[in-house]
């Protein structure tokens, strides 16, 4: 299940890391939580993890930034590239 937030932590830390948005149906400080301790903040290759909780295509799920949603899209994008590539 944290394999593509940490997938994409590694393909961004040639850069020095992004935020990375994830969208979870569990609760917000569950997720969390299970993101700190299974990826701690060392791991994470300078990458930033924002945890919002909501359904899949629920625009108001995610904050309005329209720059963070881009940035979302486009890592959840890698992440499946890099997880079905295998």
């Amino acid at each position: 299940m944290l394999a593509p937030p940490r997938q994409v932590c590694l393909a961004y830390k040639s850069e020095g890391g992004r935020i990375i948005a994830v969208l979870s149906s569990r609760p917000k400080p569950d997720m969390e939580q299970l993101l700190k301790e299974a990826l701690p903040i060392d791991a994470r290759s300078g990458s930033a993890i924002v945890v919002r909780q909501g359904a899949r295509g629920s625009r108001g799920s995610l904050p309005p930034d329209a720059a963070l949603c881009r940035r979302a899209r486009s890592a959840t994008s890698r992440a499946r590239k890099v997880s079905y590539d295998r």
